[in-house]
């Protein structure tokens, strides 16, 4: 099994009762997640019969429990995902699925004849995807691909042990003590934020939110609502986040202008492309404890 499974295992044990993954109206405690998580292993397991060994599962999904639940369940099947982030064009999704020879896609629901699932409040359903398959690196747990900013989608495989072994470096890095509640900002299909940011709360034992994109006043992609997010950061009472350098600057200007503060956060990681020494001083000036995620061939590290 693997190490977050286990976690989440010893969690129920330990902590049974304690708030493990929160959404819009979803709460479920350590019990419960395990529960949803095999619920759905078995639904999963079902749509995949007649599908061959080994071949990926896509997943175009919002930010929010359902996301995690699916996550893992394929991960207790030893199923490699392909999260989808919600920015792809059509064209993109489509390369991604096919370069990666995925089997089956699992979406919300778009027409009644789809086979639908409730998994922590959310309906999903799943496709099957007449693809030709491919050949994966042995061991691939996930593909991620890239934007595609200049060109089509690159894919890039990774095994369940390289993304464990960051999330625990993290978790030893960090320390346990800091485990509290995480919102999820950047879409799960990014893998920043799922091995750095949900797998290390999970591991550690702490509460991990994930709501709608929209609700975190990302409606529209182009034109993001950060004062939404600042409110949603404060209300939830969030005491980590992980952020792009792009909006840790809008962030760290909405707090400059409207005075407002964001005490409950610890840690607030910034990582994606370059950050500026001067933005991570600027974000600390406001009150927000921004650190560089430094990128290493094993695992990535918070830098000052």
């Amino acid at each position: 099994m693997s190490r977050v499974l286990s976690a989440i295992a010893e969690h129920a044990r330990t902590s049974p009762d304690a708030a493990a993954l929160v959404g819009e109206g979803v709460q479920l405690t350590w019990v419960e997640l395990g529960q949803e998580i095999a619920r759905t292993e078995v639904w999963l397991r079902e749509r995949l019969r007649g599908s061959a060994p080994g071949a990926p599962v896509g997943v175009a999904l919002d930010n929010g429990p359902a996301w995690v639940v699916v996550d893992l369940a394929l991960m207790a099947l030893g199923r490699p995902s392909v999260p989808l982030p919600p920015f792809f064009t059509p064209e993109q999704r489509m390369h991604a699925l096919t370069d990666a020879g995925a089997c089956l896609l699992v979406r919300p629901p778009a027409t009644a004849t789809s086979p639908i699932l409730a998994v922590a409040g959310s309906a999903i359903a799943a496709d099957d995807l007449a693809l030709p398959p491919r050949t994966l690196h042995p061991g691939t747990a996930k593909v991620t691909y890239t934007s595609g900013s200049t060109g089509a989608p690159k894919g890039v495989c990774l095994s369940l042990a390289q993304m464990e072994a960051v999330a625990a470096s993290l978790v030893e890095v960090i320390g346990r003590e800091f485990a509290g509640r995480h919102l999820a900002v950047l879409p799960l299909g990014v893998l920043l934020e799922n091995v750095a940011g949900l797998y290390p709360t999970l591991l550690a034992g702490g509460c991990y939110e994930a709501r709608g994109l929209a609700d975190l006043g990302f409606a529209d992609g182009l034109r993001p609502d950060i004062a939404r997010l600042a409110e949603v950061v404060g209300d939830a009472g969030a005491n980590s986040l992980i952020l792009v350098p792009e909006l840790l600057r809008a962030l760290t200007a909405c707090l400059a202008i409207t005075g407002r503060r964001l005490p409950a956060l610890k840690l607030v990681a910034v990582g994606g492309a370059k950050v500026a020494r001067q933005l991570i001083l600027e974000a600390r000036a406001v009150g927000l404890p921004a650190f560089r995620a430094m990128a290493s061939a094993s695992a990535h590290r918070w830098s000052r």
